[in-house]
C-alpha cells in the first residue's frame, strides 16, 4: 500500500467530526500551501471507492488502487515532481489531528496522551506542573487497570525523587516498591495466562499434533481454572488478567466440547466489564467478541430466549465509545448481524431475514474492502437460505451467484463451498432448469468434491452428498410420479446421516418433494 492509497483509506475511514476537527486543525497548524492540502483531502473525500478501486478481472475479488484517478483531479501544474512529498505531509497532518481530536476522549487515548504531554513538562523543567500530571495519570492508569503506563509513571516518579527530593526520600521509595510490586506482580499473571492462551489458541487453530508442549500447556490450564474463582470485587490491576482468564476459560473448554462450562467463562468475561462499564471504552472489542461467542454457543444449545437481549447490549456498545471508531462499527456489523441472521434462521423467521437485506447490503458495500472474504460468503450465504425458504427461487440464486464468485472462498474446500453449490443445485432444480441440474451442475460438484483430501472434516458427509446429488439428477429425467418416490426413498436413505448435521437443508428439502 504506497502512501497515496493509505491517505486516500484513512480519509475514507474518519467520521464526519474527525474530518471536521481536521479542517479547523489545518487552517491553524498548515501554512504554506494549506489550501492545495485542503483540496487534495476534499478530492480524496468526495472519491467514491468504487471509482478508486477496480477489479483485477471479472473472476477474481481482489481491487486493484487507481492512483492515476486520483491525480487526474489534481492541478499539478506546479507540484508534479512534490507530490509524493505533499501527500506524506497531508498524512502525517491527518494522524496529528486524529492524535489531538482523540486526546480529551475518554478511554486509552486520554492516558497516552497524558504520557506525552508528562514528558514535554519534565523536557522544559516544569516538575511541578509535571508532578500534578503524573498525579492524574496515576488516576487515570488505576481506573484502566493499565499495569503498564502506572509502572511508567512510577519510574518517572523515580527520577524526579532522585534529583529533587531530600526529605522523606526512604519513605517515598518505600512507597513507590511496594506500588511498583503491586502492578508488577499483576503484570507477570497478565503475561503468564497470555502466554497459555496464545499457546492454546495457535496449536488448536492450526490443528497441530499434540506435542509435549502442548500436553503441559494444557494441564497448566486446567490446574489455574480449577483453583481459580471469580469474584464480585475487581481488584487493582487484575481487570485485563481476568479477562484473559475468562477467555483462556472459554477456549479450554469449547476445546473439549463442554459447552455449559464454555458459556460459564464467557458470562463471566460479559461481567467483569458490566461491573467496570469504563473498561468498555477501553477494549469494546472484546466485550462485544465475549457476547458473539456467548450467542453463537447459546443457540447450538438451543438456548434461544438469550439471544434478543445479548443483540440488544451488542448494539448498545456504540455508546460507550465515540462513534468514529470505525473498527468498532465494522465489529458491530459482523457479529450482530450476523448473530441476528442465525437467529433468525433457527428460529424460523426468514421474512424477519429478508427486512434485513437493505440494511446488510449497505453495511457490506460500506465494508467492502474490510469484510473477509469468508464472512462476506456467510452473509450471502444466511441471506440466501432465507429467500430459498420463503421460495423466492431467483433472488435466492442471485445471492449463492455472489457467493460463487469470491475466488478465495471457492479456492478453500469449506463447508460453505460444498453447502453452496447443493444450494445452487436445488435452486435450479426448482426453477425447472433440469438439464442445467443434470447435464452441468451435478458433474461439477462431483468434481469439485473429488478434491477434498480423505482426511478433511467433511469427509464423513461427502457420501451422503454424493448420494443427494446423483438422486436429484435422476430425479430430472423422471416423471412427476416417479420423482416424488426417488426423493421419498432417498430421503429416507439420508436420514440417517443427515438429520443431526449442518447439513440438515437438504432432508428438509428431500422431505418437502416428496410429499
Amino acid at each position: 500500500m504506497n502512501i497515496l492509497e493509505s491517505v486516500f483509506v484513512i480519509v475514507n475511514k474518519m467520521g464526519a467530526a474527525e474530518k471536521r476537527y481536521f479542517k479547523l486543525y489545518s487552517s491553524r497548524h498548515i501554512q504554506k500551501g494549506a489550501t492545495f492540502y485542503n483540496s487534495l483531502f476534499d478530492i480524496l473525500n468526495d472519491l467514491n471507492v468504487d471509482e478508486v478501486y477496480v477489479q483485477k478481472n471479472r473472476s477474481s475479488e481482489k481491487r486493484i488502487f487507481r492512483e492515476q484517478v486520483i491525480i487526474d483531479r489534481i492541478n499539478l501544474a506546479k507540484d508534479k515532481e512534490h507530490f509524493k512529498n505533499h501527500t506524506r505531509y497531508l498524512y502525517k497532518h491527518i494522524v496529528r489531528s486524529l492524535e489531538f481530536f482523540y486526546a480529551d476522549k475518554d478511554g486509552k487515548f486520554k492516558l497516552r496522551h497524558l504520557l506525552n504531554e508528562i514528558d514535554i513538562l519534565l523536557s522544559k523543567n516544569l516538575t511541578e506542573v509535571a508532578r500534578g500530571k503524573i498525579k492524574k495519570a496515576k488516576v487515570l492508569a488505576k481506573k484502566d487497570h493499565d499495569s503498564f503506563a502506572y509502572l511508567e509513571l512510577l519510574t518517572l516518579e523515580r527520577k524526579l525523587i532522585r534529583r529533587y527530593e531530600r526529605k522523606n526520600v526512604d519513605l517515598l521509595l518505600d512507597t513507590i516498591q511496594e506500588e511498583s510490586n503491586e502492578s508488577l506482580d499483576a503484570l507477570k499473571q497478565y503475561i503468564n495466562t497470555l502466554n497459555l492462551y496464545d499457546t492454546l489458541h495457535i496449536n488448536i487453530l492450526h490443528g497441530n499434533t499434540p506435542s509435549v508442549k502442548l500436553r503441559e500447556t494444557l494441564d497448566e490450564v486446567e490446574e489455574i481454572l480449577s483453583k481459580h474463582q471469580f469474584s464480585d470485587i475487581t481488584p487493582s490491576f487484575e481487570f485485563h488478567n481476568l479477562v484473559a482468564i475468562a477467555t483462556l476459560g472459554f477456549n479450554f473448554y469449547y476445546h473439549r466440547k463442554e459447552f455449559e462450562k464454555t458459556l460459564y467463562y464467557l458470562n463471566q468475561g460479559i461481567q467483569l466489564f458490566e461491573r467496570n462499564k469504563r473498561l468498555i471504552k477501553v477494549d469494546p472489542d472484546k466485550y462485544i467478541t465475549f457476547h458473539y461467542n456467548y450467542a453463537i454457543i447459546a443457540m447450538a444449545l438451543g438456548r434461544f430466549n438469550e439471544i434478543e437481549d445479548l443483540l440488544l447490549k451488542m448494539k448498545k456498545t456504540n455508546s460507550f465509545s465515540t462513534s468514529e471508531d470505525f473498527s468498532l462499527k465494522l465489529r458491530l456489523f459482523q457479529q450482530t448481524y450476523r448473530i441476528e441472521l442465525l437467529y433468525n434462521y433457527y428460529t424460523r423467521n426468514f421474512e424477519k431475514s429478508i427486512a434485513l437485506v437493505p440494511v446488510i447490503t449497505k453495511g457490506m458495500k460500506e465494508f467492502r474492502n474490510d469484510l473477509p472474504p469468508m464472512l462476506r460468503a456467510t452473509f450471502c450465504h444466511n441471506i440466501s437460505l432465507a429467500f430459498f425458504r420463503t421460495k423466492d427461487y431467483e433472488t435466492a440464486l442471485d445471492w449463492v451467484n455472489q457467493i460463487l464468485i469470491i475466488e478465495s472462498v471457492n479456492n478453500l474446500r469449506s463447508k460453505v463451498q460444498v453447502f453452496t453449490r447443493l444450494l445452487q443445485i436445488m435452486l435450479h432444480f426448482e426453477l425447472n432448469n433440469y438439464g442445467v441440474v443434470a447435464e452441468y451442475l451435478v458433474p461439477s460438484f462431483l468434481q469439485l468434491i473429488k478434491k477434498f483430501k480423505r482426511d478433511n472434516i467433511l469427509t464423513s458427509i461427502l457420501s451422503s452428498c454424493k448420494k443427494f446429488v446423483r438422486g436429484v439428477r435422476k430425479s430430472c429425467y423422471a416423471i412427476k410420479e416417479k420423482r416424488k418416490m426417488i426423493f421419498e426413498d432417498l430421503a429416507k436413505e439420508l436420514t440417517p446421516d443427515l438429520e443431526n448435521t449442518e447439513f440438515l437443508e437438504l432432508l428438509e428439502w428431500l422431505q418437502q418433494k416428496a410429499k
